[in-house]
């Protein structure tokens, strides 16, 4: 019985046989790639940063919060409202007909924006009636 055929018998040295590793060595991370990660984990703590400015959700529904918001590239600012509803909050625009969470309405604000808008919480309403 051969080596190979006898699993207690593994140990007996064969010239003609070789053993390779089931696992491979991890492999180190170049240079390159390590400024990449570097730089990724800053822009995450900046990003966390920017968030972490606006809070938690403190607001009850029925609260109305405006604010306006310049899209990076462009000139032209958009004002949005946004309503807290018991299924969450609703957006003027394109978006408007989805509720979102407090954490997806931050990404919403915070998307694409030239500056970090302004949340404004609306604490006068006033009927307008057409004349």
């Amino acid at each position: 019985m051969g080596p190979l055929n006898d699993p207690f018998n593994w140990a007996d040295p064969n010239p003609n046989i070789v053993l390779t590793p089931l696992r491979r060595q991890p492999k180190m991370t170049p240079p390159s790639n390590q400024v990449r990660i570097a730089n990724l984990r800053r822009r995450i703590e900046a990003l966390e940063a920017r968030v972490a400015q606006y809070g938690v959700d403190e607001f009850e529904v029925g609260n109305v919060l405006v604010f306006d918001k310049q899209f990076n590239g462009g000139d032209k600012t958009y004002t949005y409202a946004v309503l807290k509803t018991p299924t969450g909050w609703y957006l003027t625009g394109r978006s408007g007909h989805v509720s979102m969470s407090w954490d997806e309405l931050i990404d919403y604000v915070l998307d694409n924006a030239a500056f970090a808008p302004v949340l404004y919480v609306v604490t006068e309403l006033e009927q307008h009636v057409p004349t």
